[in-house]
C-alpha cells in the first residue's frame, strides 16, 4: 500500500501574525546580545591594550635572565597577544540579515494577506538562522580569547612586578 503525503493545510493568518510577533522578538533579542558581545569584545581589547600600556611604558621590556623566566615571559605575551588577534578578528564585518530588505518593499505582488505573511515569517526565518550563526561565532571567540587574556596578563603582571 502506498502513502500519498498529505499537503498541510496553511496556516491561518491569526497563527501567522502571532508566529511573526515572536519571531520579531527573537530577532530584537538577537540584535541586543550581538550588540552585548561587540561591547564586551571592545571591552577585552581595550583592556588589554591598557594591560600593554601598562607594562611597556618607559620602554622597560622586562625580559627575565632565567631560562624559566624567558618561558613564562613568551607564554604570557603570546597569550596577550594571541587574544587580542582574536578578538580583532572579530569584530570585523559579519554577514547580518535584515527581515525585508527595501527591494523586497518595491515589489510586493502578493495574493493575499496569508501569502504575504508566509512571506514574511520565511524572511523572518532566513534573517533569524543567519543572524544566529553570526551571533554564535562572536560569542565562541569572546569565550576563546577570555582565559588566554587573563592567564598572559598575570603572568606578564606576575614577571614585571616581582621579576628582576
Amino acid at each position: 500500500m502506498v502513502k500519498h503525503k498529505q499537503t498541510e493545510p496553511p496556516l491561518s493568518d491569526d497563527i501567522l501574525e502571532v508566529t511573526i510577533d515572536e519571531l520579531r522578538r527573537t530577532l530584537d533579542w538577537l540584535n541586543t546580545a550581538y550588540d552585548t558581545v561587540k561591547n564586551k569584545t571592545l571591552t577585552f581589547m581595550g583592556g588589554g591594550l591598557a594591560l600593554l600600556v601598562f607594562l611597556y611604558t618607559g620602554g622597560d621590556i622586562f625580559f627575565p635572565n632565567e631560562i624559566y623566566g624567558q618561558i613564562f615571559y613568551a607564554i604570557g605575551l603570546a597569550l596577550v597577544i594571541g587574544a587580542l588577534v582574536m578578538l580583532f578578528f572579530s569584530l570585523l564585518p559579519r554577514v547580518w540579515e535584515f527581515s525585508i530588505d527595501s527591494k523586497d518593499l518595491d515589489d510586493m505582488n502578493f495574493v493575499d494577506k496569508n501569502h504575504y505573511l508566509q512571506y514574511v515569517k520565511g524572511n523572518y526565518m532566513t534573517a533569524y538562522r543567519c543572524n544566529l550563526k553570526t551571533y554564535q561565532k562572536n560569542h565562541r571567540v569572546l569565550n576563546l580569547s577570555f582565559f588566554p587574556l587573563i592567564i598572559g596578563a598575570i603572568i606578564l603582571v606576575v614577571l614585571k612586578i616581582f621579576g628582576t
